[in-house]
Order: structure tokens, then C-alpha cells, then sequence
């Protein structure tokens, strides 16, 4: 009975219960095994992000190629250009993806079975959040990194003896700016989820998903260390595949390189392809999963 003897109320704030870390993984490669549609957005939303790195150029290693675009410079813009729409593609399809597989793992878990174009449409209608998400980390991250490196950066100026300081001051400042990147990751990630599950307004859902994490910092820590761990046996379970399947078109190349080079490239990509869509699958789900594990078990 509460105190106007009206009977018992719904307390403010549920009671903390255990959290079961296991049931986010065997949960999340179940969706990912059984629902293999949800592949294509898990290969987009794993790739998506990627960048490119530079190639030193000189006049040793291949003058060719340079006076080969020097005379085709309308080819290289071509080629630039087409560069420029696939990392925006990709980038676009990021986005999609990641609200298709956050809202069709919440669809599963209330026993509903997911189709590609009701997945499409949820990765369409949260794809402007997802992508203001992804922006606001950037400054975040890319501002405190700067107030961060300032302080080390600015005795170095004064020669010598402003080294020692500077490591010092690096030193103390280390383990808070890895606190200040696992917060602004997790928040984000939880954030992601209050907006397409919960389908919380936008900044509301930043507060949602830093309150979560606050709550249940230590609970976070063990699901991203569980995800790190999946990350690694993924990246070794890769190498391996590609290991076993390369080393018979390495025997094949010692005698015929471009049979080994025709089967071995196509087939390369076939087997990434599928590894990065179950992965992206599993990441996504496995974090979506927590996130409703995590509000089920409370936040008092």
C-alpha cells in the first residue's frame, strides 16, 4: 500500500538485477545465423567506416604510372571521382544499415520475423539520427583530443628539458582520455538504440544512453570486453579460413600464377563478403541485445 492507501505503486526505478552477458552472445549468433538477410546490412554496416591509405610514389618504383595518368588526366579525375561516390556510398549504406539491424533485432526479440524491406525502412527513417550520432561524436572526440593534446604538444616548444614535461603530462592524462573514448563509444551505442528501438528524440536518447552507461559502467565494461574478445576470435577465425584456403592457390601459383590469381582473388572477396555481413550482423545484434539486457536489469 503506498501512503494515500490507494495500493501498491510502480516504483520510480526498478531493482538491479544480475545481468546475463552469455545470453547477449548466444542470442546475437542465433539472429545472426538463422536470419541471414540481415547480411547485406551487417557487410555495410562492418565496411562502411573504412578509410584508404596512401602509396609513397617515386621515380624508381613505377615513373610509368605517372606519365601514364600525366597524359590521361581526365581518367584520373574519372577515377577520383568514382572513388569519391564509393566512400559515399558506402558511408550512406552505413547509415541505412545500422538502423535496419538495431530495429530488426528489436522486431526479433518481441518474436516478430524480419523481411528486407521492413528492414530497409527502418534503416531509411533512422539513417538522418544515426548519422547526427556520428557527427556529434566526431566533434566530440575530435575536440577533446584537442584540449588534450594542447597541454603535451605546447612544452615541447620550449626545447628539451619541455620532453620530460610533456611525457608527464601524457602519462596523466592517458587513462582518462581512454575513459573519455569508452564513455563517448558507449554512449553513442546506447544512444543508437533509444532511437530506433525506443524511438526516443534524438538528444533525449544522448541522455538516455550516457544515463545507462553511467549506471552501469562496470556491466558495459564486461560486454565491451566480451565484444573485443568476439572481435578477435573473428579476425583470427578470417585468418585462418583464408590461410587454409590460400595455401593450395599458393601451391597452384608456383605453376600457374594467373589460374591461382583468378580463382584466389574472386574467391577472396566471396569469403570477406560473407565474414563481414555474419560479423556486422553479430555486432550489432550482440550490442542491441545488451542494451535491452542492460534497461531490463535497471538503473537504480
Amino acid at each position: 500500500m503506498d501512503d494515500n492507501g490507494s495500493g501498491s505503486a510502480e516504483p520510480a526505478v526498478r531493482d538491479r538485477r544480475s545481468v546475463d552477458y552469455w545470453g547477449a552472445v548466444t542470442g546475437a549468433l542465433r539472429i545472426a545465423g538463422r536470419h541471414r538477410l540481415l547480411w547485406f546490412f551487417g557487410f555495410f554496416a562492418a565496411s562502411g567506416g573504412g578509410g584508404g591509405g596512401g602509396t609513397n610514389w617515386s621515380e624508381d618504383a613505377a615513373p610509368w604510372v605517372e606519365d601514364f595518368f600525366a597524359q590521361r588526366v581526365e581518367l584520373l579525375v574519372l577515377i577520383i571521382l568514382a572513388l569519391v561516390v564509393l566512400v559515399l556510398a558506402l558511408f550512406i549504406m552505413s547509415m541505412i544499415s545500422r538502423g535496419a539491424l538495431i530495429g530488426s533485432v528489436g522486431r526479433i526479440t518481441r518474436g516478430e520475423r524480419p523481411t528486407f524491406g521492413k528492414a530497409w525502412d527502418l534503416g531509411v527513417s533512422n539513417a538522418l539520427a544515426m548519422f547526427g550520432l556520428v557527427v556529434l561524436s566526431l566533434l566530440a572526440f575530435l575536440l577533446v583530443s584537442a584540449i588534450c593534446a594542447i597541454p603535451v604538444i605546447l612544452p615541447i616548444v620550449a626545447g628539451a628539458p619541455g620532453i620530460a614535461i610533456s611525457v608527464v603530462i601524457a602519462v596523466i592524462l592517458f587513462f582518462p582520455y581512454l575513459a573519455f573514448l569508452f564513455a563517448l563509444a558507449l554512449t553513442v551505442t546506447y544512444a543508437e538504440r533509444a532511437v530506433v528501438i525506443d524511438r526516443t528524440p534524438f538528444f533525449d536518447a544522448i541522455a538516455a544512453g550516457w544515463t545507462l552507461l553511467r549506471s552501469r559502467v562496470w556491466d558495459s565494461l564486461a560486454y565491451w570486453l566480451i565484444g573485443l574478445l568476439a572481435g578477435i576470435v573473428y579476425t583470427v577465425g578470417i585468418v585462418f579460413i583464408l590461410v587454409v584456403v590460400g595455401a593450395p592457390l599458393f601451391i597452384l601459383g608456383t605453376q600457374n600464377l594467373v589460374a591461382a590469381l583468378a580463382v584466389g582473388i574472386p574467391l577472396g572477396f566471396i569469403i570477406l563478403i560473407l565474414a563481414n555481413g555474419f560479423y556486422g550482423t553479430f555486432s550489432y545484434a550482440y550490442w542491441t541485445l545488451a542494451y535491452l539486457e542492460l534497461k531490463e536489469a535497471g538503473t537504480a
